[in-house]
């Protein structure tokens, strides 16, 4: 909007240092071993619930941020699918479904269970 005739950034940068970017990618399971590595991870001690979500991003390919947030309003059963809106969904500003598989819903369902309330593993 050339409000400014400077760079602001050539005055902040001596004062923050250089700055690193904070995102570091992961490599992609090879697809033929995703079925492996859930059953390994089913088959190890882990709490239930991490479990439950782990098995949820792999079925859903969401963000991890994304399965944890999920709030039981945000599921549309009658479709069925997960609807995140505004801040949560992978575009910040519309709304993204997300359609679940029938283990994907048994995935959900053993998540809503009373022994996983808030504060319980």
């Amino acid at each position: 909007m050339h409000y400014r005739d400077d760079n602001p950034r050539s005055q902040i940068e001596p004062v923050l240092g250089p700055q690193q970017a904070l995102v570091q990618h992961m490599q992609a399971l090879p697809h033929r071993d995703v079925a492996a590595v859930v059953e390994t991870v089913r088959a190890s001690g882990t709490a239930h619930v991490v479990k439950l979500v782990f098995e949820s991003l792999v079925l859903t390919a969401a963000r991890a941020g994304e399965v944890c947030g999920t709030e039981y309003a945000e599921i549309d059963s009658a479709e069925p699918r997960v609807d995140r809106t505004g801040d949560r969904g992978p575009r910040r500003s519309a709304s993204s479904g997300v359609p679940l598989s029938r283990r994907a819903e048994q995935v959900l369902n053993a998540a809503s269970l009373p022994h996983l309330s808030e504060g319980s593993a």
